[in-house]
């Protein structure tokens, strides 16, 4: 019996132990087989580094997430960019900066298809000084000189509630006249509007596109036209307001708070209109299909336009 019981011992150990080893072996195939996976998708990614024509520093089109990713880290290293991790993020890089030259630093974002390919890097907040850098390069026209125009809208101040004193340690302190605003408010729900142009001057494209090609990519200047809102209020123009010092504000607004809000009739909405320069890189294919589609759009466009002409010239000969 004991004999008996030995055997199966031994053969159920055995069993175990060969279970075990055929999971080893398993897995061990497994490591290597992810093994050899990565370091042909690093062979892969260096090939490409290596041979594919770049369309920006060393991005080329139609490459992956993981490489862009890849490619990013490597720029990172070498101090030519600096982005903050999203990991949420297919590419997992966000707010990423150009360090263009050593004083001059351009935000940029990659532009990949639904499909997770790089079609085109865009650069943008391009400033006067790049702008001419390329100008030089790529034998582009001068940036053309313009006034800024500010629009204004006018209106009765929803915050005005005027201060005429408060208290400070006990004293009652009375604001001066130079706190007191002499405009008059305006109808309820009157809006004046003006339109002003700045002596501020800036520089813009002389048109858009500016189409420039290098070897291996395009490159697309445009602008595009934004605005930035600043708010003033009425009491900011009165010459008594304006004179009183820095610190005699700042003291005045420790106790009570900002005055020229509350004590302005009008509040002024201004706003500044401008124009922001972005720098494109693409590949030539991916630039004459976009092209394509452009003019395939405004040839329809033409179509309709004179589909609608005949269908009026129809109309008026029937009635």
């Amino acid at each position: 019996m004991k004999t008996l019981i030995t055997i199966i011992s031994i053969i159920i150990l055995l069993s175990c132990n060969s279970k075990e080893q055929r999971q080893e072996d398993k897995q061990s195939i497994d490591n290597i087989k992810t093994n050899e996976s990565i370091n042909r998708k690093n062979e892969k990614f260096m090939q490409n580094l290596r041979e594919k024509k770049k369309i920006f520093l060393i991005f080329w089109a139609d490459m992956s997430f993981d490489d862009y990713n890849r490619a990013m880290e490597i720029l990172i290293k070498k101090n030519t960019v600096r982005a903050d991790l999203n990991q949420y993020s297919p590419y997992k890089f966000e707010n990423s900066i150009y360090l263009f030259e050593s004083d001059w630093e351009m935000p940029f974002e990659p532009i990949f298809t639904n499909s997770g390919k790089l079609v085109s890097i865009r650069l943008m907040r391009v400033n006067k000084s790049v702008y001419n850098l390329y100008k030089e390069k790529y034998k582009l026209p001068e940036l053309t000189k313009y006034n800024r125009i500010v629009e204004e809208a006018i209106e009765n101040n929803p915050d005005y509630n005027p201060i005429y004193s408060y208290e400070r340690d006990g004293k009652k302190i009375n604001l001066s006249a130079a706190y007191f605003d002499n405009h008059n408010s305006l109808q309820k729900g009157e809006i004046i509007r003006n339109k002003k142009i700045s002596f501020d001057m800036s520089t813009k494209l002389k048109f858009s596109p500016i189409v420039a090609e290098t070897d291996s990519s395009v490159i697309v200047f445009e602008q595009s036209k934004i605005k930035s809102y600043v708010i003033k209020y009425s009491l900011s123009d009165k010459e008594a307001f304006k004179k009183k010092s820095f610190q005699e504000v700042m003291e005045d607004k420790y106790y009570i708070g900002s005055v020229e809000t509350s004590n302005s009739v009008l509040r002024i909405t201004q706003t500044i209109i401008d124009y922001e320069i972005s720098i494109t890189y693409k590949s030539k294919p991916q630039y004459e299909y976009e092209l394509g589609l452009k003019n395939k759009s405004l040839k329809d466009s033409i179509k309709k336009s004179q589909l609608r002409d005949e269908m009026r010239k129809r109309t008026l000969n029937e009635i």
